[in-house]
């Protein structure tokens, strides 16, 4: 009974009224336009970056999924 009961809430929590569906439509819109752009730029990176180091690891490494190394990627906002 918990169980079941806490997926009705997970439901009801998660439901959105249709306003909030057209704004994620347009969310994924948005995000799906921008993907490809992005694609790019990290192959980019990859391709002319790929082989430098970073201690004991390289760009290619680091972009390629982080398997067997320690570290942590990120890309920082653009703020106006």
């Amino acid at each position: 009974a918990g169980a079941a009961a806490r997926r009705e809430w997970w439901r009801g929590a998660i439901a959105a009224p249709s306003s909030a569906r057209a704004a994620s439509t347009d969310l994924r819109a948005l995000v799906a336009e921008k993907i490809p752009e992005q694609q790019a730029r990290l192959k980019r990176l990859k391709v002319e970056h790929g082989a430098k180091s970073l201690g004991d690891t390289t760009v290619a490494m680091c972009l390629g999924g982080m398997r067997g190394i320690k570290g942590m990627l990120w890309e920082t906002s653009l703020l106006d």
